[in-house]
């Protein structure tokens, strides 16, 4: 398959074109600044700011699969994800590509969930300790609930740089301790391009 990956020279960003690239397929990864990768016959970077003012159209141009590996974490705006999402779902809808791939954190809610108490604490924490991340990883599901993409929202909770990438995706939010390896989202995101077992759903990963 022919796949973009934004946010793609952060630490899960490369992990995902790494472990793409290995299962054969056609890889454009899009980096903000920093080119992090060894030349590739199935790879091509390019340098691309997602909150800037151009359109997205010509990278999303003959792909099959969108996967969004950015985050707001350290930005000024604290809305990448959801001003990327304003360029990436109607440039996707114009090209009728339909698969897109994203990732956010575990203490992002989503419209109808019921918490546990000590779930709602840690999500008032975090509300507190970074709002506006917060907000940007539960505006972008909601972008995505609303379009007619297919998409999936993969909640990470902490990662930790273990060499392990077992994982279990799931409706059940881990807790405030819990932590999964960076290996283990990356190659969750990579299952999904062949497996999407859950389409139209925003899992959360543990450690298996």
């Amino acid at each position: 398959m022919k796949i973009v990956v934004f946010g793609a020279s952060g630490k899960i960003g490369r992990l995902v074109v790494r472990n793409l690239l290995v299962d054969g397929h056609e890889v454009l990864a899009v980096v903000h600044a920093h080119n992090p990768f060894s030349n590739h016959k199935n790879l091509k970077v390019i340098k691309f700011d997602v909150t800037g003012g151009d359109r997205v159209d010509p990278i999303l141009k003959g792909k099959n699969v969108i996967i969004s590996c950015l985050g707001s974490w350290g930005t000024e705006s604290n809305k990448v994800l959801t001003l990327a999402m304003d360029k990436i779902i109607p440039s996707m809808k114009r090209l009728h590509i339909f698969r897109i791939i994203s990732l956010t954190g575990s203490d992002a809610l989503v419209d109808g969930e019921i918490q546990k108490p000590i779930e709602k604490i840690s999500h008032f924490i975090f509300s507190i300790l970074a709002s506006k991340v917060l907000s940007d990883g539960e505006d972008h599901i909601k972008q995505l609930a609303h379009s007619s993409l297919d998409w999936t929202v993969i909640r990470s909770p902490r990662m930790n740089n273990l060499d392990e990438n077992k994982y279990l995706l799931d409706k059940k939010r881990p807790m405030p301790w819990n932590s999964v390896s960076r290996k283990s989202v990356a190659q969750s995101i990579c299952d999904q391009i062949k497996k999407g077992t859950h389409v139209k759903q925003s899992p959360f990963i543990h450690s298996r």
